[in-house]
This record gives C-alpha cells, structure tokens and sequence, in this order.
C-alpha cells in the first residue's frame, strides 16, 4: 500500500464492500477514489469521512 492509499482489494477490506460494488461505486463517482492510469486507488482519509457521512442516525437522536 503506498502511504495513505488502499487498493481496490485493500478498500473493500476496509469497508466491508465488495471490489465490484467499489469498482460500479467509483465509476458512478459515488465514492472518493483516485485513478492513475488504469489503477484506481483510495485515500484512507476520504474514505473515512465518506463512510461517516453516510452515517444513519439513530431514531430520536438529536443531530442539530
């Protein structure tokens, strides 16, 4: 892994999806990725705040 990016492989560890989801994710742009050349990497700090900003709350949580 270079500092700071997963693979495909990597990321689906991470966040529990598989690499096709991550793969149909990346090219409907709905998740943060990197692509060099044909490699398409993922930031671990974008990763990060995308899987906590598609959070659910929970029911009678207050969020303001």
């Amino acid at each position: 892994m270079m500092e700071g990016l997963f693979t495909v492989e990597e990321a689906a560890k991470y966040t529990r999806l598989s690499t096709k989801t991550l793969y149909t994710y990346a090219s409907q742009k709905k998740i943060p990725h990197i692509k060099l050349g044909s490699r398409l990497l993922f930031d671990e700090v974008k990763l990060e705040e995308w899987i906590r900003g598609n959070a659910v709350p929970m029911k009678g949580s207050d969020t303001k």
